[in-house]
């Protein structure tokens, strides 16, 4: 089995902690790539996947990113009435 915390994957870790804790938002999947040296946003998706299934990323909110959100979000009201075409 391949090693789960390697040194890209461990500084990965260690950037998405620090923007947590001086910013109070994880990084962009992008920004994460610019940080430490990857341009496909795939390749960081990936190694934050392999992080939060070894549960590694946990307590990181670094999760959102990965779905493609830049932060949390509220969950949306229903409306109370329902979209149907007019009648007339």
């Amino acid at each position: 089995m391949a090693e789960v915390l390697t040194p890209m994957r461990r500084q990965i870790l260690e950037f998405i902690i620090t923007c947590q804790r001086e910013r109070n938002f994880p990084p962009t999947i992008r920004e994460i790539g610019d940080h430490v040296g990857l341009k496909s946003p795939a390749t960081v998706a990936n190694h934050i996947e392999v992080l939060k299934r070894a549960g590694t990323s946990k307590e990181s909110p670094a999760a959102a990113h990965v779905d493609g959100s830049t932060r949390r979000r509220e969950p949306r009201a229903r409306s109370a009435h329902p979209l149907h075409p007019l009648r007339g």
